[in-house]
């Protein structure tokens, strides 16, 4: 998908409707731009990853201060350095965090896929219902 698009969501009675918007129509109804980047799947026990604490759900958005907008990004932006910044949108609570990681041969140890980077942060839905 290109970068330039953002997906508004908007819900009715329990339906999704989806519409895509291109960032020049975005910027007419006042919503930002969408931010990119490699949402992680998985993280393999042991692996650089997990020594910085990345979890299933965290989203890698930069890379030594450069975004991560496609899929190729990702791998090329870590190459063969032996040390990079990941700055990492933390979905549970909204925050943007840096952590240093060392990939292992050019590797975290994560599985990712792309998304966009949402703006809210929606809590967990607790029990309401008492017993």
């Amino acid at each position: 998908m290109n970068a330039s698009w953002i997906r508004p969501v908007a819900l009715f009675a329990g339906i999704g409707l989806v519409t895509l918007l291109s960032s020049g129509k975005a910027s007419a109804f006042k919503l930002a731009p969408a931010i990119t980047g490699a949402r992680v799947t998985a993280v393999a026990a042991g692996s650089p990853a997990q020594r910085v604490g990345l979890e299933a759900g965290d989203v890698i958005v930069g890379i030594n201060n450069q975004p991560v907008r496609t899929i190729d990004d990702l791998p090329s932006l870590i190459g063969g350095n032996s040390r990079v910044t990941l700055l990492i949108r933390d979905v549970r609570t909204g925050k943007y965090n840096q952590s240093d990681v060392s990939p292992s041969h050019g590797r975290l140890g994560i599985r990712f896929v792309m998304t966009t980077v949402p703006e809210v942060v929606i809590p967990p839905l607790t029990n309401t219902r008492k017993p």
